[in-house]
């Protein structure tokens, strides 16, 4: 994973630069934003220059040999130790060099240092140097095939390295980086359609590992014996000896004629071919007679829209094809919503945040359009903004919404006027229905409900009962309004939030005919589930999604749950509990409750558990292990969803 990036007059990037990316390996999903001329672009074609050689856009004010990018990578240690290219004396330079930086102190004072070492700081408390490198290599524009630790970082990194390592080449680390991450840029102004042949670079970066190793098993075989010899040397190596041997000839001839004539190899690049140049002439001659379609149309003739829409759908394809993948991936696009019709945007984005939870990749966006904003549920979000320079701030997008009040002027009006607008025009051109909720946890458990029961349902969650209130007002006024509503007729949405004891309510309706509507879940004394409307204020029985499922399953998924996440006292805590069979819903705080205490002495520790059950990672976890075993046991559907479904099918 690269967590942030140090650079140097690149680009609107003038002096130095600590540019934040991810702050944890689960936050793999990094948006950029802001306004035009701001450098947004500008930091994933500084990642594109460094790790496919891409054009150096130096600021004119900075001198060449101060003009350097350096990503900052957090690396699991299994993964790169098992990685093909790399020896036991590069793993013990990697080693030397990640202690050197784990443990480095700051000599320097610049704000963007500092930004490292704090950066650092929050790494080490969810990342062990023990299983983790971390190491900040780079190069500089002077020297691009050399090695580069950073501004104020080289001298003492070089020093270590040469004085525990002195026959080391150190120069070895920016080659193993750069082989290590596959770098994906898709450039707004970028022909989609070229991307997608199956011979480009890119599309071989997706490739799993399988593939790719048996060309190169083919390739390193041992089946040829040269003249003159009795050993037998791979293809590659006979291959290199044959065109050696020709190009020594040729130059000798065109000396014969001039000695200043040679076809020679400039200094820093390498002089033989390698098995992966072999493999792309491969790839490109066995792939380029196959040509990616569309039922009947090449990819080329579709839209600009949907080639982007083709992009993601392809990637998602090839990332989740089965086999593993060789070093790590990093997805990075320019404006995904570049050519969509609005009511597009939303899907676009929330396939790029599924493509960041179901693959072990990271995705770096940038965009103009702040609709998915709200329902994001995991990654990091940074407005950039510039005065003298680029300024950076980060939000993460587990609590985003709650950050709201940090936000610059534009974020929240933005990112909730442009979701309306999407969910409008989804519903007038392509008959969308909508359920709008507060967590993703709940989400989940209403998807496997209903999604083969209503038609053309999208299920957003955004944050908070504030937010879903928030988005029906907005929604209110065209759904009330004449001539709007005359368009609205096919699709519906539905707002849905937890009650509360302190309930919170609406100024306006709680429905507009049939198309549009807010409820809460209601627990009833007979045990059954309504949804109310959001009328006056008052004191009601607290009901969430968990409390209306069925309560055997619940149960199972709960110890799950506490089995794969919990410490160990809490483990032992919920071993003295057990299943109460008389309950007929699924709540698990409270006197009614499908938990019971399998001795009096533990009544009183009960709060404990539910500290434990209402954090987010244990509550997300819990929902996907109760989808895991709903999925498995035969039951009734619980009613909360037949009177959901009702409303959409009316």
């Amino acid at each position: 994973m690269i967590t942030g990036i140090i650079l140097r007059h690149y680009k609107i990037y003038k002096a130095l630069n600590y540019i934040p990316v991810s702050d944890r390996r689960e936050n793999n999903f990094s948006i950029y934003v802001g306004n035009n001329g701001v450098g947004k672009s500008s930091i994933l074609e500084a990642l594109n220059t460094f790790f496919n050689n891409g054009t150096w856009n130096k600021n004119k004010e900075g001198k060449q040999d101060e003009t350097f990018i350096c990503p900052v990578c957090l690396i699991k240690k299994t993964e790169l130790n098992s990685f093909r290219d790399v020896s036991p004396a590069d793993k013990d330079a990697i080693e030397l060099l990640s202690n050197h930086f784990w443990t480095l102190s700051p000599t320097n004072t610049t704000n963007e240092i500092i930004n490292f070492f704090s950066e650092r700081e929050e790494l080490s408390k969810n990342y062990s140097s023990d299983d983790y490198y971390l190491i900040v290599v780079g190069n500089t524009f002077k020297n691009k095939n050399s090695t580069y630790f950073g501004s104020g970082f080289d001298a003492n990194a070089r020093s270590a390295l040469t004085s525990a390592l002195p026959s080391y080449k150190i120069d070895n680390l920016l080659q193993i980086v750069r082989n290590y991450y596959s770098f994906i840029y898709i450039p707004v102004e970028s022909k989609v359609a070229d991307t997608l042949k199956l011979e480009t670079f890119e599309m071989q970066q997706m490739m799993n590992k399988d593939i790719l190793e048996i060309i190169d098993v083919v390739l390193n075989a041992r089946e040829f014996k040269t003249p003159g010899s009795v050993n037998k040397i791979n293809s590659v190596k006979y291959l290199n000896k044959a065109l050696n041997s020709f190009m020594d000839e040729i130059n000798d001839q065109i000396q014969a004629i001039d000695e200043k004539y040679s076809f020679k190899v400039d200094v820093g690049y390498k002089k033989n071919l390698t098995a992966f140049d072999l493999r792309e002439k491969i790839l490109e001659a066995y792939f380029s007679i196959r040509t990616l379609k569309k039922e009947t149309k090449e990819i080329y003739e579709l839209s600009s829209g949907e080639q982007r829409i083709a992009l993601i759908d392809i990637a998602t394809a090839f990332l989740n094809n089965s086999g593993e993948k060789d070093g790590f991936l990093i997805l990075a696009i320019d404006e995904p919503e570049a050519s969509l019709h609005i009511s597009k945007c939303f899907n676009q984005f929330k396939r790029l945040e599924n493509l960041a939870k179901q693959s072990d990749l990271q995705i770096m966006l940038t965009t103009h359009w702040y609709g998915s904003l709200p329902t994001i549920q995991k990654g990091n979000l940074h407005h950039i903004d510039i005065c003298e320079k680029p300024s950076i701030t980060t939000f993460d997008f587990l609590n985003f919404m709650e950050e709201r009040r940090n936000f610059p002027d534009d974020i929240e009006m933005k990112s909730f006027f442009e979701l309306v607008t999407t969910l409008i025009s989804s519903i007038k051109n392509e008959n969308i229905n909508w359920l709008i909720c507060e967590g993703s946890d709940d989400k989940n458990y209403i998807s496997h409900y209903l999604s083969d029961e209503v038609k053309n349902l999208n299920i957003m969650p955004v944050g908070g009962c504030g937010n879903v209130i928030k988005l029906y007002e907005y929604l209110f006024a065209p759904f009330s309004e004449k001539k709007e509503k005359k368009l609205l007729t096919e699709g519906k949405v539905l707002c849905l939030i937890d009650s509360d004891i302190e309930q919170k309510t609406i100024k306006v309706n709680s429905n507009v005919g049939n198309q549009l509507k807010i409820s809460r879940l209601q627990l009833n004394s007979d045990n059954t589930f309504e949804l109310k409307p959001l009328a006056n204020a008052g004191r009601y029985e607290p009901t969430t999604v968990e409390d209306c499922l069925n309560p055997s399953i619940m149960f199972t998924a709960l110890t799950e749950t506490v089995n794969e996440l919990s410490a160990t006292e809490v483990m032992d805590l919920f071993d003295k509990f057990e299943f109460n069979s008389e309950n007929q819903n699924s709540r698990i705080e409270g006197e009614s409750s499908i938990i019971k205490p399998k001795e009096v002495s533990v009544i009183t520790r009960k709060p404990e558990l539910y500290e434990e059950f209402k954090k987010n990672s244990f509550k997300y976890k819990l929902a996907e292990n109760y989808i895991s075993n709903a999925k498995t046991v035969t039951h009734d559907r619980p009613n909360l969803f037949g009177e959901i479904i009702q409303f959409y099918n009316d």
